[in-house]
C-alpha cells in the first residue's frame, strides 16, 4: 500500500516521508501515560466479531486496519494491588522520541504541496498563463461548508479551491487543494488559530494550516482511501477526529500536532455523515449517517486504549438517516430524523420522540443541524425554518404513553424563505448581537438575526450561487457581463 505522501500531483515520487516515531499524547484527561508501538498485525478491521446491522451489540475497537497502524499499551504504574508491570522505555527509545518530535515552529512549504497546472512538453506555454481572479462557485450541498475564522472572514469549498471571503469588502483569497481532486470537508480549531483542509483523492491528506499566516502547519496521512466526510476538533483543540467517505468509512482520532493517529476503526458499513466530540467530555464521540447513529468512548483497558462503539437501537421507531444531532451536557444525545421530529437518546436507546401539538412534526423534512446556544436548543431544518426550544423541556422529556411521543412547542421560530433549504449555521462574533450565517443548500449564504426582539432584522441574503453544476455559459462581447444556467433552473 502506498503512503499518501509517496506521490505528488504529477505522479513523481515525493521527498517527504511520514514520521512513524513514538509519541505521548497529552490531550487525554486520563492521568496515565501511553507508549506508541507499531502494530504488525494483518491489514484487517477488527470489530469484535460484530456485524453492522441495526441491532449490533456493544463492540470494542482499537487502532487496527492501516498500513501504519498504532495502538497504545497501558504503561503507567497502577498500584501494588494490580499485577501489572510498567514497560520502561530504553534510552534509545527516549532518544528517538525526542529526535522525532515535531518542532512547534515547523511549517511546510505551500508551493511544494499545492497542485499545479501542467503543459505539454515543448509547448512554450507558461504555467502562469491563467490567474484566478474571482470564484462564483460554492459547494452549498457539502456538509459544514461555511466556517468562520474571524469577525470578517469566512471560508468555504468551491471545487479545488478553498475560498476566503471578507464579508465587509467582498474580497476573496484562495488556497488550492494539494491533490488537485477536490476538497472533502473543512474544519476550524476552537481558538480560530488553525483550520483543516481534508482532501479528496487517492489516500488524501488532511492539511492543517495556521491562521492568519495560511502556512501549512501539519499534514495527516493514511486516514482514508478516497476522501474525508467530516472532521472535528475536541473542545481543547488537542485532538482531531476524522471520518472517511466510501469505501472505507474509517474513523480516526489524531494527535494532530505530532501527525500521529491514536485510534482507528471502521465507523460503519454505510455512509457516515459526521463525527463530533462531546463538548463536555473529550473522550466521548458520536457518529451518524445513513440509517444509524453510534456512540463512542475512548476507554483505557489492560490491553491498551480502545474505541468502544455502541450502535443506537431504534426499537419501535422507524430507522432513519440522521444528519443533525447534539450531545447534551448530561450524556444524552438529541438527534433529528428524516420526517422532522427530534429523537432523545439515552443509553443507546430512544427515550422519547419529540413532536409538536396534534402530532405535527417539529420540521417539515429532515433536521440538518441541532445546537445548544445560551441555554436554548436550536434546530435548523431543510424546510427553511429555524426553531428555538426550551432546553430544560427537551432535556427532561419522557414518553407518557405507548406511542413514545411527547408534544412540545418551540418558544421562537424564523422562516428564512420558501425556497430555502438550510444545511448549517455558524454564530458571528459580534458583541451584543445574535447574528448567524447560514448555509443554504439551494445556493445562498444568509445573515440571520435570531434576537427575536421588536428590532429584529429581516433575513439578508448576502451571496447567491448555483446549487449544482453550471450547464451553459455565455459572455457578452461588449460588457463585463455573463449569463449562466444550471439544473437548479436559475
Amino acid at each position: 500500500m502506498k503512503e499518501p505522501g509517496d506521490q505528488d500531483t504529477d505522479g513523481r515520487r515525493s521527498d517527504k516521508s511520514k514520521s512513524d516515531g513514538k509519541r505521548s499524547p497529552s490531550s487525554l484527561k486520563s492521568a496515565s501515560r501511553f507508549a506508541v508501538r507499531e502494530d504488525t498485525t494483518d491489514e484487517t478491521f477488527v470489530e469484535g466479531g460484530e456485524s453492522y446491522l441495526e441491532d449490533d451489540d456493544y463492540d470494542t475497537e482499537r487502532l487496527e486496519g492501516s498500513s501504519s497502524s498504532f495502538h497504545y499499551d497501558y504503561v503507567d504504574n497502577i498500584g501494588d494491588s494490580q499485577n501489572v508491570e510498567a514497560l520502561a522505555p530504553t534510552s534509545e527509545e527516549v532518544e528517538e522520541e525526542v529526535k522525532k518530535k515535531i518542532s512547534e515552529n515547523f511549517f511546510y512549504d505551500y508551493t511544494e504541496l499545492v497542485s499545479m497546472p501542467f503543459v505539454t512538453p515543448d509547448s512554450n506555454i507558461p504555467l502562469d498563463l491563467l490567474t484566478l481572479v474571482h470564484c462564483f462557485g460554492y459547494d452549498c450541498r457539502k456538509r459544514a461548508n461555511l466556517q468562520l475564522l474571524d469577525s470578517n472572514t469566512v471560508i468555504y469549498i468551491a471545487g479545488n479551491q478553498l475560498i476566503f471571503l471578507n464579508l465587509k469588502t467582498k474580497e476573496q483569497m484562495y488556497l488550492r487543494s494539494s491533490s488537485g481532486r477536490g476538497i472533502g470537508v473543512i474544519g476550524v480549531h476552537p481558538d480560530k488559530t488553525y483550520f483543516t483542509v481534508a482532501e479528496k483523492g487517492v489516500f488524501p491528506k488532511i492539511i492543517i494550516y495556521e491562521y492568519p499566516s495560511l502556512k501549512p502547519y501539519r499534514i495527516l496521512q493514511d486516514g482514508t482511501e478516497l476522501g474525508y466526510a467530516y472532521v472535528d476538533f475536541d473542545n481543547s483543540g488537542t485532538l482531531l477526529a476524522s471520518v472517511g467517505s466510501s469505501p472505507d468509512y474509517t474513523l480516526t482520532i489524531w494527535n494532530w500536532k505530532e501527525e500521529q493517529p491514536i485510534l482507528r476503526t471502521k465507523a460503519f458499513s454505510q455512509e457516515v455523515f459526521k463525527v463530533t466530540f462531546n463538548p463536555e467530555d473529550d473522550e466521548q464521540l458520536t457518529t451518524s449517517g445513513s440509517g444509524h447513529i453510534k456512540f463512542w468512548e475512548m476507554a483505557l483497558t489492560f490491553t491498551g486504549l480502545k474505541l468502544q462503539g455502541s450502535l443506537g437501537r431504534f426499537g419501535k421507531t422507524a430507522t432513519t438517516d440522521i444528519e443533525g444531532y447534539m450531545q447534551l451536557p448530561d450524556g444524552k444525545v438529541l438527534s433529528g430524523s428524516e420526517w422532522g421530529n427530534m429523537l432523545l437518546w439515552e443509553g443507546g436507546l430512544i427515550k422519547v420522540e419529540l413532536c409538536r401539538a396534534a402530532r405535527k412534526s417539529c420540521h417539515q423534512g429532515p433536521i440538518n443541524q441541532i445546537m445548544l446556544d445560551e441555554g436554548e436548543v436550536i434546530t435548523i431544518g431543510a424546510d427553511g425554518c429555524i426553531r428555538i426550544w426550551d432546553f430544560e423541556t427537551v432535556d427532561t422529556a419522557d414518553s407518557i404513553d405507548d406511542t413514545g411521543l411527547l408534544e412540545i412547542e418551540p418558544i421562537n421560530e424564523l422562516q428564512v424563505g420558501k425556497n430555502v433549504k438550510l444545511f448549517s449555521m455558524i454564530k458571528m462574533n459580534e458583541i451584543g448581537s445574535n447574528f448567524w450565517l447560514a448555509q443554504d443548500a439551494n445556493g445562498a449564504i444568509w445573515k440571520l438575526d435570531l434576537s427575536f426582539s421588536n428590532i429584529t432584522q429581516d433575513p439578508d441574503c448576502l451571496f447567491s450561487f448555483h446549487s449544482g453544476a453550471v450547464e451553459a455559459l455565455a459572455v457578452s462581447p461588449l460588457t463585463y457581463l455573463m449569463a449562466t444556467t444550471a439544473l437548479d433552473c436559475e
